[in-house]
């Protein structure tokens, strides 16, 4: 069995961390590491085997307290030779390391800053100046790009704000 300490791994760009609890607990404390694929230990079947198979680099296992992560490693051993287990769980990683610094996801933040543009054009229309509405047009414009394309703009620069740094 190849136990790893946190502290030891440098991540690099084909590895992955394989977090094999449930999706109720990845809710209650999302696990923010680089890298990181939610695949619960009881949905590890077939298939979700067969996605593993195009992962390059190293296969880092967590869980909870570890447990888990030796059932999912006896498993997937005969099938892989680059599988490690994070020691501990992720009850033994440094918090700072795991946890979201900020309560709302990116998606999140581009809804409130849209609506709060629209918002403010509302209210300018209503007691200030007409032109206002060409605010709420400019949004409804962006919105309809971001659905049309996959790529939002406004979310592209919230992700360089000071907040969401990592």
């Amino acid at each position: 069995m190849q136990i790893i300490n946190f502290k030891d791994i440098s991540l690099h760009s084909k590895d992955i961390i394989m977090d094999i609890r449930e999706q109720n607990e990845v809710l209650l404390e999302k696990c923010m590491l680089q890298n990181t694929v939610n695949m619960p230990l009881s949905e590890l079947n077939s298939s979700a085997i067969n996605t593993l198979k195009n992962v390059q680099g190293n296969i880092y296992i967590l869980c909870k307290a570890g447990v888990r992560s030796c059932k999912a490693y006896e498993i997937l051993t005969p099938l892989f030779n680059n599988i490690y287990i994070i020691d501990g769980g992720i009850n033994n990683i440094d918090k700072q390391y795991i946890y979201k610094k900020n309560r709302f996801t990116l998606a999140q933040q581009t809804f409130i800053v849209i609506g709060f543009i629209n918002l403010i054009c509302v209210l300018g229309n209503i007691y200030m100046d007409n032109r206002f509405i060409y605010g709420i047009l400019f949004t409804a414009l962006g919105m309809i790009y971001a659905g049309l394309s996959g790529n939002c703009l406004l979310e592209k620069i919230l992700k360089y704000a000071p907040w969401n740094k990592q």
